[in-house]
């Protein structure tokens, strides 16, 4: 008690003398990453409701007079100058651990320190349209006030025609730190062999932890892929704080004229309709919420399977599997799993659940993390195999799952239970990512690279799909 009495009065006394005034500010991430008002963590997603449209989002950790994005066309022009808007990113701060809470109440007290609990940034949106299929742009944004990021280059490729197939790189659960994978993917993005990624939940462990800091670090570390091509998201489990405040804020996956992001969405790719769903709902979701999103992702299915002649491809993500050969006792490794059959209610009926809806009109595929491995599952519905004709990816009765989420993170690996199920078809705890390319309206090939065995292909098939889908 007596050293901290006297902590206390010498850090008073040298507050007073010193003129001291501690302001949570975040000079940390100003003096790592430069100015308050220099841009960063710089990602692109495409716009859900405008084809021709990139959003490109930053952050900074104060506020700009204005939020622009300059585009040139093959590097040159003609300029494309769009402008956008910002809005806050609070998060609850936390109190130094160097110092006890007597020192902070002493410096309080004597008006040294003005801490809220509260830590602020900017997050920008731009939307960016008008863009030509195929092109490629170099772009910066900032403010020219505030001053400009770096310029960064991506080639716009939404409805390119397939004379090279389509590649996604696709994954979960990454975070900032262990994050095994990053060098490989980085490496594919600069060789300019992947056109967007997929990452299905599960970020930086935890994107809000530390007053959001170690969400920004990785959000800087993943710039060098989401600078370059569009970085898709579903939400995890690990977003779930504050009503997954910093998931909601962080990433921008619509730019509609009305309401706030959401948690699900769709968004076409040329022959591909892709769905994003928050498995999360059906946890931590309101019963509206559960409702809103079952009733959304039906009226979806219909439209994409009514216009399966121009998108032929349907694909699903979402973080928890609705299947899993895991011993820890996740949703995905239980009979009744809430994620595939719904939540139990009183009078015996499961509601909300995505497996039904996925079968019934045809899902061909569902991608899902959550356990930190690598599982591909043979075409099924309710435990029962829907294998195709002379292989069981050629045109299967039944989509096919995989479990992708063994990017690296600090939790490390789950493990499988023994003897492998029959519906189980590979299954390994490498660490790695998944490389998808869509070739043209019938064949999608599959990939996954082991980052523990040098980064070779650990896992390759080929899902074929030759006869109509449409239901």
């Amino acid at each position: 008690m007596m050293v901290s009495a006297l902590s206390l009065i010498l850090v008073g006394a040298l507050a007073l003398t010193a003129g001291w005034c501690l302001v949570f500010n975040d000079s940390q991430g100003a003096t790592k990453y430069g100015w308050a008002v220099q841009p960063q963590q710089i990602h692109l997603s495409w716009a859900v409701d405008h084809d021709n449209c990139m959003i490109i989002t930053w952050n900074t950790l104060e506020t700009t007079p204005t939020t622009t994005a300059i585009l040139f066309e093959n590097g040159t022009g003609p300029a494309i100058q769009a402008s956008g808007s910002q809005s806050p990113l609070i998060e609850n701060d936390v109190v130094s651990p160097q110092m006890s809470d007597m020192v902070w109440s002493a410096l309080a007290m004597v008006g040294q320190v003005r801490f809220s609990g509260k830590r602020t940034q900017y997050v920008h949106r731009v939307n960016a349209c008008g863009l030509k299929h195929s092109t490629r742009y170099s772009y910066k944004v900032g403010d020219s006030e505030s001053g400009w990021s770096s310029t960064y280059q991506f080639t716009f490729k939404r409805h390119a025609s397939l004379d090279s197939p389509l590649a996604f790189a696709v994954y979960g659960d990454l975070g900032d730190a262990n994050s095994r994978s990053l060098a490989m993917i980085q490496n594919r993005i600069a060789q300019g062999s992947i056109d967007a990624v997929i990452h299905v939940g599960d970020f930086a462990y935890d994107l809000n932890d530390n007053g959001g800091r170690v969400g920004d670090d990785f959000m800087n570390d993943i710039q060098p892929i989401s600078t370059a091509v569009p970085y898709m998201t579903c939400p995890g489990n690990h977003e779930s704080n504050e009503d997954f405040n910093d998931y909601r804020e962080r990433f921008s996956r619509s730019y509609s004229d009305d309401d706030e992001p959401r948690m699900w969405y769709s968004f076409n790719v040329h022959n591909i309709h892709f769905i994003s769903l928050s498995t999360e709902v059906l946890f931590f979701g309101r019963r509206e919420e559960q409702q809103a999103q079952y009733e959304w992702l039906e009226s979806d299915l219909i439209r994409a399977n009514s216009n399966r002649n121009q998108r032929p491809w349907i694909i699903a993500f979402g973080h928890r599997p609705p299947y899993c050969s895991n011993n820890n006792g996740d949703d995905c490794s239980k009979q009744d799993s809430v994620v595939r059959k719904g939540i139990a209610q009183s009078d015996g009926r499961r509601l909300f659940g995505f497996e039904d809806l996925l079968v019934q009109y045809s899902v061909d595929l569902a991608i899902w993390a959550h356990e930190h491995d690598y599982e591909r599952l043979f075409p099924m519905a309710d435990f029962e195999l829907r294998k195709g004709e002379d292989d069981p990816y050629r045109n299967p009765m039944g989509p096919v799952h995989v479990v992708t989420g063994s990017a690296g993170c600090k939790e490390d690996h789950d493990g499988f239970v023994f003897p492998q199920p029959s519906w189980s078809a590979v299954r390994f705890a490498d660490y790695g990512f998944s490389l998808m390319r869509v070739h043209n309206d019938s064949h999608l090939e599959w990939e996954q690279f082991s980052i523990d065995r040098g980064g070779i292909v650990a896992d390759h098939f080929w899902l074929v799909q030759t006869r109509g889908r449409q239901k």
